[in-house]
């Protein structure tokens, strides 16, 4: 199982919209499409959330294939849930940017509407967070002078290299 993750603003949602159709036996799915506000001020409904995407993960993995998730998760909340026992690994691509890239790309989203008004210092607090992990398992990518292109190029490498393939 693949994880891109990272704040709102770094490029996962584009990144895994060029994915689709580049990797064989992948699927990707975006977690945003079935995110609920309530989710947010509900930790119990919040790890659910988390465990039905594990559950879906080892339900593509029956099947022969491998599940990509985009949306914003914390490691720690996939490593938790006991479903963490049906994979052997999962891998992290943590995209992030830099301080100002990310004021820019959260004001664009908050203004056209995806992305409500919030805690622009917290978003660049949990950024930073992430920029600095180093959990096993976690990659970490700054897409402060990427392209999406360019972005996905890297997924795609780095989810064959995980796959054993070139």
């Amino acid at each position: 199982m693949f994880a891109i993750t990272g704040t709102p603003g770094v490029g996962k949602s584009a990144t895994a919209a060029l994915l689709v159709g580049r990797l064989d036996r992948c699927v990707v799915a975006e977690m945003d499409l079935f995110t609920q506000p309530e989710l947010d001020s509900d930790s119990q409904r919040m790890m659910a959330f988390f465990r039905s995407w594990l559950k879906l993960g080892a339900a593509v993995a029956q099947s022969g294939n491998h599940l990509v998730t985009a949306g914003f998760v914390r490691p720690q909340e996939l490593e938790s849930p006991p479903e963490r026992a049906l994979f052997s690994a999962i891998h992290y691509l943590v995209l992030t940017c830099g301080s100002q890239q990310l004021t820019e790309r959260i004001r664009r989203r908050q203004r056209d509407g995806t992305l409500p008004a919030g805690d622009l210092e917290g978003l660049h607090a949990l950024n930073q967070w992430f920029e600095t992990t180093t959990q096993e398992g976690v990659t970490v990518l700054d897409t402060s002078e990427l392209t999406a292109e360019d972005a996905a190029h890297f997924a795609t490498r780095w989810i064959r290299d995980a796959l054993g393939a070139s």
